[in-house]
């Protein structure tokens, strides 16, 4: 997208403030015109004739200097609002100024945070910004302004690292959603990964979708405030245990889940073929399966055996290792032998040296998302 920013040469510390913000999204293609009050009008001539998107700074030593009639100097722009297109112009206004009401249909910036508002606009734009927190409503209940406006100047103000807590995990979770909800606006993409994994293969696994993605957002929340490879030009909120801010200084009461119907409705979740993502985490496994094992022993093994075959198609090897290992001991443990030899044999092979054993180790995990 071609975006064209007319600004006040007298601002350039601004405009390269902006511009710093503005450069990690991806297909935004900037045109930065400074002027002054003698080039004012004809600058902005030049700029309102496109059709691209048009954000005009403007302070009040635009204004000054000869006498202008005010349908001259905003003629192009009233134009471009006058034909509906008023959604693609954004006005940045550095103090408080005259200006004919036709222009107030655009978008204005006239606060402290203009930079953050250029950013939902330009992100707007370009058709991007996703919510991974649907159906979160009650965003007051769980995060005070103040917290929230610490968050914003964190990881939308800059491009940074933030560190957050909340003892209850269940809290945990939905206070991340809803972040992502809140600052969905301002990036390209937001991610929520949920790694309390004990098991440290599922817990790298999940890790390993921190990748470097433009102006994106990482919201992983863990067990004890583990800080992943910190992605370049993205912004991570990591929300822990214990450590950093605290987001919500009470837990919530967790909805009981039965494991039983808990596990039929997610068999039929687990993809059969390569290269399609798993629709949750992988914790839902490592805590199902213990409680599965002990109550119903044919759905445990059947949603076992569908997590390790889709570990194994997608050469997520670690992965596919820990489940036929936990599901081989159970069925020792409870005498099911033709499962354990069935294990056995499919351990055998993600184990296998060679070249099977050097394709495994070459295989990717980080292009199949969860």
């Amino acid at each position: 997208m071609r975006l064209t920013i007319l600004y006040p040469a007298s601002h350039q510390a601004f405009a390269d403030e902006l511009n710093q913000r503005l450069c990690p999204i991806r297909g935004l293609d900037v045109a930065w015109v400074a002027t002054s009050a003698e080039d004012f009008v004809s600058d902005l001539t030049d700029a309102a004739q496109e059709d691209e998107a048009l954000i005009v700074a403007i302070d009040s030593s635009l204004l000054e200097g000869k006498p202008v009639p005010p349908r001259v100097r905003w003629g192009p722009l009233l134009k471009r609002i006058e034909s509906g297109q008023a959604s693609s112009v954004g006005l940045i206004l550095f103090s408080q100024l005259e200006i004919p009401q036709l222009l107030r249909k655009a978008k204005i910036a006239n606060d402290a945070y203009q930079m953050r508002t250029v950013i939902r606009w330009v992100i707007g734009w370009l058709g991007l910004g996703s919510s991974l927190a649907q159906g979160t409503q009650d965003q007051s209940r769980l995060l005070a302004e103040e917290i929230v406006e610490n968050l914003m100047e964190q990881l939308v103000d800059r491009s940074g690292l933030a560190i957050a807590c909340c003892e209850c995990e269940f809290t945990r979770v939905r206070a991340a959603a809803q972040i992502a909800q809140l600052l969905a606006p301002y990036f390209e993409a937001v991610h929520l990964i949920h790694a309390p994994h004990r098991t440290k293969a599922l817990r790298e696994a999940e890790l390993s979708r921190i990748i470097p993605a433009g102006r994106t957002l990482w919201i992983v929340t863990t067990e004890d405030c583990d800080v992943p490879a910190f992605p370049e030009g993205a912004s991570m909120l990591v929300v822990g245990k214990s450590g950093g801010i605290e987001i919500a200084p009470y837990g919530m009461e967790e909805p009981q889940v039965d494991p039983i119907a808990h596990a039929v409705s997610l068999i039929p979740l687990i993809p059969t073929v390569e290269g399609i993502s798993l629709p949750f985490s992988t914790c839902e496994f490592e805590r199902l399966l213990p409680q599965l094992f002990s109550r119903h022993w044919s759905l445990a093994e059947r949603l076992a055996r569908r997590a390790g075959s889709f570990f194994r198609i997608n050469h997520r090897v670690p992965e596919a290792i820990w489940v036929y290992e936990t599901l081989k001991w159970q069925a020792t443990l409870q005498g099911q032998t033709a499962c354990a030899t069935d294990c056995e044999s499919e351990l055998y092979w993600l184990r296998a040296g060679g070249a099977r054993k050097q394709a495994l180790a070459a295989a990717t995990q980080s292009g199949f998302e969860f």
